[in-house]
C-alpha cells in the first residue's frame, strides 16, 4: 500500500562516523570534463530607421515572412483536425507546417520501407487535433516570456524532415548509442522535494534528501525494493505511485506526499543549527508509452514533460549501485579503479589524478528509445591526509626539496603560498579524530548524547576556506585568554591527533572572519571531489590530454567492455529497478547508414584553373605549394594603401627560452611573411630588433606604442603561456585593438619551438632562415585576413546555387567563466559574409546579459552587418543562412522567434539606411543550431585504409541523418575534420539542427555546402570540425572577453555591485570608445573592415 500522508521527524545525519562513509554520501556535482575528441588549432554606420518605415506593409510583410501584398504567410498548409481542407482558416482548424512521412528504424536499426510504416498506411494520424495543445499539457502553466515561446513552439514547428539523404544498402557507421526497450504501459511517477534551504550546494541537498528517505519507513522499503530513484537536488522518481489516487481533473494538482522535519541541519558559513520541513509532493506520472509512440513516428503531437530525464534519474540509480562507481554530474559516472596521477606535472598538481568514466544519457531518436554512452576523463582530488597534500606541493624547480609544509607562511614565496591556497580552498575535508562535547549543541533525542552528535558524519565534514600559519604561530581567544592553536588543541580535545603537527600550517574550516583550525594532519581531503580551479595550468592541461586520448578503437573497446559491465548492464545480476520496469539496455552499439560528402576544390590566386585546383588530400586538409599566392592580398598594414610597412618587435622582461636563435625568430617571420606577396615587411629604423617593455598594464602599454607614429604592425613575443601571460596578452589586445586601432599578431617561443618538430633537439636549435615555414605561414594568412584579405576560396561549383544573392551568418553567445565577479555580462557576436565567395566575413559585437543565451542586441549587429554588404555590393541579399552555435534544444525555439525576426527587422531598417526604394521582397531565411558540445561520436565498420584515417576515424564528410536524428525534424550530424595522426583521438562530428528552411534547400544541399564551408576557414588548410561562419562568432566573443579583462580586475572592489551596476561597469569598460548611450562594436574603426580577431 502507498504510504498515506504522514508527519515525521528525522535527524540529519546520524550515520556511523567513518571516512569511508562521509566519502560515499558526499560527491560534488560540478566539474572540468574532459570529452575524447579533436579540436583545431564594421563601422557601425546605421542610426534607428525612421518610425514611418517600420509601420509599411512591405516591412510588415518582410518581418511577418509573407510575400508583399499577400495575406497568407509563406510555406504554411491548412490542417483541420477533421480532415476537411481549407483554403482559408475556419474555426477549430491549426496552421501547420505541411509534413511529409519520413523513415524510422525497426527493431535491428535498418531503414524500414516508406510503404510499410503505419503513419504512411494511415495518413489521418498525421490529422490529430492540436487545439489546445499548450493548455493541456499536464503540469506545464507559462508563466515567462522565454516559457511562452517554448510552448508556441509546439503549434509553429521547427522545419520537417522532408527525406533523408542517406540510403539503405550504402556504407554504414557504428554509433556509441545503445537502443533501450520499454514495455507498453510503463509508468514513472515524479516527486518534487520542497522546503530545500535557497542556495544550498549539491552536496548537501544530497544529504538532506536521503536523510528525508532513509527516516521514513515506507520510503526505506521502497528505497530497498528498488522502487525509487532520486537526483539528489529536489525530484524523486518512483515505479509505483507513492499517492493515493486522484481525480483525473485533479491530475495537475500539487499532492503532499510526506511532511517531514529534519533536525539538527548546519547551513555553514557560521549560521546557527536550523530545523528543516521538507515536503514530498507529486507532480505528474509520465506514460512512457507516449515517448514510445513519439519515436515511432505515430505520435508527432507527444509533448516531453520530462520522462526522458525521469529515465535517465532511474538508469542513473541502477549504475551507481555499483561499488566502484560513483557519480560526479547528472549523466557522469566514473570508475573509481581507473584512475592515474597527474602529480609532478606542476605544482598545482599536488594530489591530482584523472578518473576515467562513462556519460550516460537517453536520447529520443528515429524509431527507438536510445541511450548515448561515451567515455570521459576529469580531474580529482586524491583522498589523503591534507599534510600530504602539503608535502608534495613543490616550490619550483630550482629547490625541489623546499615545501610548504616546513615554510613559514610570512617569508615563504607569496606566489606560491597563493597557488597553494588556491589549490586547496573550498575542499571538503575530514575531521579524523574523536572529539570531545562542546556542550553547545543542543541534544538530538532522549537516546543522543552530545558526544555523539559532534563525531557525527554530518559534523566531521567541513569546508577548508584557508590555510594559517604553523599552529605555534597561530592565537586565539578562549574564554578571555588567548592561546596559540597549540595550546589550545591539547586542552579540548584529549583525543586528538597532535603526533609531528607542529611541523605544519593549519588548517580553516571556520570562515575568514571567523576562524577555526586544525592541524594539518587532523584533517582528511575526502575522495570525489573534483577539480574546479579556471584555467587549468597549461602543463598539466597537456597531461590531461595524454592521459585522456585514446584511438577511436580504444574508445569503442572501452564502452562495450569496462563501461557496459560496471554498469551492470550485461551482467546477468540487471540493475534490480530497471529489471522490474522491464526497461532492457542492448549489449551491443548500433549501426546506422551514412554517406561520405565528396568535398570541394580549393583555389588560389595563382591555382586557378581547374589543373591547379587543389583538392583536399582524404577529404581533410591539403598541401599548400611553396609558391602559392594567397587569393587576395591588396590591402596592406596601412589602411587604404598597400606598399611597405615598419614592424616593431615588443617582448616581455622574461628571458628566451634560447636567446642565441631569438633574432631568426625575425628573420624567418619577415622572410616567409614577404613571400606571399603581402605589405612588405621592414624594422623600424634606428630601434633595436626587441623592444622590452617592463610594465604591461593598459595606460603604460600604450604610452609606449604611441611613440611609434607610423607603425604598421606591432608583434607581442612572449615566451610562457600561464595566466601572468594571458593577462599581458589581453592588455596588448586592449591596447591595439580598442585604443590604437593598430594591426597586430603575438608569437609564442613554445609554440614556434614545439613547431619544430624532429629538429629541435636538446639544445638551442639550429634555424636558417626559413626553417619556421609552417608555422610563419600561419601567421602570415592570419595577417592577410587582418588586413582585410582573404586567403583561399572554392570553386563556383561547390557553392550554393543563389550564392551572388545570399549572406552567411554566423552567432554565438560567450559566458563568464569560472571565478567571474557575479552577473558579469556575457558577450554576443554576430558575423556576416560580404563577398558571393563566403571568403570574408565582418564581425559586429555587444555586451548581453549575464548568461542569457538569446542575442538582445541581435537586430542592431545584423543591421550593422547589412549595411557593410551593402556597401561591398550595391545591394541587399534576398537569401539568409544562419548558421547559431551553443543553444540546447529547449532554446531553438527562442531563436526562431527573436533572433530570426530580428534578422527580419534588421532588413527592414538597412534598406531605410540605405535609401533603397524599390520594393521590398521576402527574405528567405534558413536558420542552423550548430552543436559541437555533445557525446555523439562515429566509429568505422570498416577497417580499410580506403574506409578510415590514418587516425582510424571515419573519413571527413562522413554524414547521419537517419538512426539516431530526430523522429520527425531535420537534422544530421556531419564529420568535416580529419584528426592529425599523432593526436589518435575520436574526432567529434557536428549537429546541425535546421529550425526552419525559406531557402528550401534540399537535406544533401545544406550538407554538402556545409561541409564544402568548413574548408574556407580562412587561417588554415584543413577542413575544421564545424561552419566556420559560427567558428568565427565564437572567435570574436573569444576577443570580446578579453576587453573585460580589466572590470575582472577590480573585482574586490566591484563585488556586492547588482547586476544593473556592473552592467554600467561593464559598459563603461567595453565601449571605451563610444558615448555612454552608445553600444555600438568596442574596436577601433579602423579594424571595421578587417577580420582582425582571427
Amino acid at each position: 500500500m502507498p504510504p498515506k500522508k504522514k508527519d515525521t521527524v528525522v535527524t540529519f545525519g546520524a550515520t556511523p562516523a567513518t571516512a569511508e562513509q562521509a566519502e560515499s554520501q558526499m560527491a560534488s556535482m560540478s566539474l572540468h570534463d574532459l570529452d575524447h575528441g579533436s579540436t583545431e588549432p564594421t563601422p557601425a554606420t546605421a542610426a534607428v530607421m525612421e518610425s514611418a518605415a517600420d509601420n509599411s506593409a512591405a516591412s510588415e510583410a518582410l518581418i511577418e515572412g509573407r510575400e508583399s501584398g499577400s495575406d497568407k504567410p509563406r510555406n504554411i498548409k491548412r490542417f483541420c483536425p477533421k480532415g476537411h481542407s481549407h483554403r482559408e482558416k475556419m474555426p477549430g482548424c491549426l496552421d501547420m507546417p505541411a509534413r511529409r512521412p519520413i523513415p524510422v528504424l525497426n527493431e535491428d536499426l535498418k531503414l524500414t520501407p516508406l510503404n510499410e510504416l503505419d503513419f504512411v498506411k494511415n495518413p489521418d494520424k498525421l490529422r490529430k487535433e492540436h487545439n489546445n495543445l499548450v493548455k493541456d499539457a499536464p503540469g506545464f502553466v507559462p508563466h515567462t516570456y522565454e516559457q511562452s515561446i517554448a510552448a508556441k513552439s509546439k503549434l509553429d514547428y521547427h522545419s520537417i524532415r522532408t527525406n533523408i539523404a542517406t540510403l539503405e544498402g550504402g556504407p554504414e557507421v557504428v554509433s556509441n548509442h545503445l537502443k533501450v526497450t520499454i514495455p507498453r504501459g510503463t509508468v514513472l511517477y515524479e516527486y518534487r522535494v520542497v522546503g530545500l534551504p535557497s542556495q544550498t550546494r549539491r552536496a548537501k541537498r544530497r544529504m538532506l534528501i536521503r536523510d528525508m528517505i532513509e527516516h521514513n519507513e515506507e520510503l526505506v522499503r521502497f528505497d530497498q525494493e528498488s522502487a525509487i530513484a532520486t537526483d539528489c537536488f529536489d525530484k524523486v522518481i518512483s515505479r509505483i505511485p507513492l499517492h493515493n489516487e486522484v481525480p483525473d481533473d485533479e491530475a495537475e494538482k500539487d499532492i503532499e506526499v510526506l511532511d517531514t522535519t529534519v533536525r539538527h541541519y548546519h547551513p555553514g558559513d557560521g549560521k546557527p543549527f536550523v530545523d528543516i520541513r521538507l515536503k514530498l509532493r507529486f507532480k505528474v506520472a509520465h506514460k512512457l508509452d507516449g515517448l514510445r509512440e513519439f519515436v515511432e513516428g505515430t505520435n508527432e503531437s507527444y509533448m516531453d514533460t520530462g520522462a526522458a530525464e525521469a529515465i535517465n534519474i532511474v538508469i542513473a540509480r541502477s549504475i551507481s549501485t555499483h561499488a566502484d562507481i560513483f557519480q560526479a554530474g547528472k549523466k557522469r559516472f566514473y570508475y573509481r579503479p581507473g584512475w592515474t596521477s597527474l602529480e609532478g606535472a606542476v605544482p598545482e598538481s599536488a594530489g591530482l589524478m584523472a578518473i576515467r568514466g562513462y556519460y550516460a544519457s537517453i536520447k529520443p531518436a528515429m524509431g527507438s528509445v536510445l541511450l548515448n554512452v561515451n567515455t570521459v576523463t576529469s580531474v580529482f582530488y586524491q583522498p589523503k591526509p591534507l599534510t600530504e597534500y602539503l608535502d608534495r606541493f613543490h616550490i619550483g624547480s630550482n629547490s625541489p626539496s623546499f615545501t610548504l609544509a616546513t615554510a613559514n607562511a610570512n617569508t615563504a614565496d607569496s606566489r606560491l603560498w597563493k597557488k597553494c591556497q588556491e589549490h586547496l580552498k573550498g575542499l571538503r575535508v575530514y575531521v579524523d579524530f574523536k572529539r570531545a562535547a562542546e556542550n553547545k549543541i543542543p541534544e538530538i533525542d532522549t537516546d543522543s548524547t552530545n558526544e555523539a552528535s559532534i563525531d557525527d558524519v554530518s559534523r566531521r565534514v567541513k569546508t577548508l576556506v584557508g590555510l594559517g600559519n604553523n599552529p605555534e604561530h597561530v592565537f586565539m581567544t578562549v574564554d578571555g585568554v588567548e592561546k596559540s592553536v597549540w595550546e589550545h588543541l591539547q586542552d579540548k580535545y584529549e583525543n586528538a591527533k597532535v603526533d609531528g603537527g607542529k611541523d605544519y600550517k593549519t588548517g580553516n574550516v571556520g570562515r575568514l572572519d571567523a576562524p577555526k583550525y586544525y592541524l594539518a594532519s587532523q584533517l582528511r581531503v575526502l575522495s570525489d571531489q573534483p577539480y574546479r580551479r579556471f584555467p587549468m595550468p597549461s602543463a598539466l592541461t597537456e597531461r590531461m590530454i595524454d592521459v585522456a586520448r585514446r584511438t577511436p578503437a580504444e574508445d569503442c573497446r572501452a564502452i562495450i567492455g569496462e563501461g557496459l559491465k560496471s554498469f551492470g548492464f550485461n551482467s546477468s545480476d540487471k540493475p534490480p529497478m530497471l529489471e522490474k520496469l522491464g526497461i532492457t539496455v542492448s549489449e551491443s552499439m548500433v549501426r546506422i547508414p551514412c554517406r561520405e560528402a565528396q568535398g570541394p576544390g580549393v583555389q588560389y590566386r595563382n591555382y586557378h584553373q581547374p589543373k591547379d585546383t587543389l583538392t583536399p588530400y582524404n577529404k581533410g586538409f591539403w598541401h599548400v605549394p611553396a609558391d602559392v599566392i594567397f587569393e587576395e592580398t591588396s590591402q596592406g598594414f596601412i589602411k587604404g594603401s598597400k606598399g611597405s610597412s615598419y614592424v616593431q618587435f615588443f617582448c616581455t622582461t622574461d628571458r628566451f627560452e634560447y636567446p642565441s636563435v631569438a633574432d631568426k625568430y625575425v628573420e624567418n617571420f619577415i622572410n616567409l611573411h614577404n613571400a606571399n606577396d603581402l605589405d612588405t615587411l621592414q624594422l623600424c629604423n634606428g630601434q633595436p630588433t626587441f623592444q622590452e617593455i617592463r610594465r604591461w598594464d593598459v595606460d603604460s602599454l600604450k604610452e609606449h606604442l604611441e611613440k611609434f607614429g607610423n607603425l604598421g604592425l606591432a608583434v607581442g613575443v612572449f615566451t610562457k603561456s600561464d595566466a601572468e601571460t594571458r593577462e599581458k596578452y589581453a592588455n596588448f589586445k586592449i591596447v591595439v585593438d580598442q585604443h590604437l586601432g593598430l594591426k597586430s599578431i603575438c608569437l609564442n617561443e613554445q609554440r614556434m619551438c614545439g613547431s619544430l618538430g624532429g629538429h629541435f633537439g636538446e639544445g638551442a636549435p639550429v634555424l636558417g632562415d626559413r626553417q619556421l615555414t609552417g608555422y610563419m605561414r600561419n601567421i602570415a594568412m592570419k595577417l592577410n585576413l587582418r588586413c582585410g584579405n582573404w586567403n583561399h576560396r572554392l570553386r563556383p561549383a561547390d557553392l550554393l546555387p543563389r550564392h551572388s544573392d545570399t549572406i552567411i551568418l554566423g552567432a554565438d553567445v560567450t559566458h563568464p567563466g569560472g571565478g567571474s565577479l557575479r552577473f558579469t555580462p556575457s558577450i554576443a557576436a554576430v558575423v556576416g559574409s560580404i563577398d558571393q565567395h563566403f571568403a570574408r566575413f565582418l564581425g559586429s559585437m555587444r555586451l548581453n546579459t549575464s548568461r542569457k543565451e538569446s542575442i538582445e542586441k541581435m537586430q542592431d549587429m545584423v543591421r550593422d552587418l547589412l549595411l557593410l554588404y551593402h556597401a561591398q555590393n550595391k545591394k541587399l541579399p534576398s537569401n539568409v543562412l544562419y548558421y547559431r552555435d551553443g543553444v540546447s534544444d529547449s532554446q531553438y525555439a527562442l531563436v526562431r522567434h527573436h533572433e530570426v525576426g530580428a534578422i527580419r527587422k534588421a532588413f527592414v531598417q538597412a534598406r531605410a539606411k540605405a535609401r533603397i526604394i524599390t520594393p521590398a521582397k521576402a527574405i528567405n531565411i534558413t536558420t542552423v543550431v550548430v552543436t559541437k558540445r555533445h557525446h555523439t561520436r562515429f566509429y568505422p565498420q570498416a577497417m580499410d585504409a580506403k574506409s578510415i584515417t590514418k587516425s582510424g576515424n571515419c573519413l571527413p564528410g562522413t554524414v547521419v541523418d537517419a538512426g539516431i536524428t530526430s523522429p520527425y525534424y531535420s537534422d544530421f550530424f556531419l564529420l568535416s575534420q580529419n584528426v592529425p595522426e599523432k593526436n589518435y583521438a575520436t574526432a567529434r562530428p557536428a549537429h546541425y539542427f535546421v529550425l526552419e528552411n525559406g531557402m528550401k534547400l534540399t537535406p544533401r544541399d545544406l550538407q554538402d555546402f556545409t561541409f564544402n564551408l568548413c574548408h574556407t576557414y580562412g587561417r588554415s588548410n584543413t577542413a575544421v570540425s564545424y561552419a566556420p561562419p559560427a567558428y568565427y562568432a565564437d572567435r570574436l566573443c573569444e576577443r570580446g572577453r578579453l576587453y573585460l579583462q580589466p572590470l575582472q580586475d577590480k573585482a574586490k572592489e566591484y563585488k556586492g555591485l547588482s547586476e544593473e551596476e556592473l552592467m554600467e561597469k561593464a559598459k563603461a569598460i567595453f565601449y571605451k570608445r563610444r558615448t555612454l548611450d552608445e553600444e555600438k562594436n568596442p574596436w577601433h574603426e579602423n579594424h571595421d573592415r578587417t577580420m582582425f580577431w582571427m
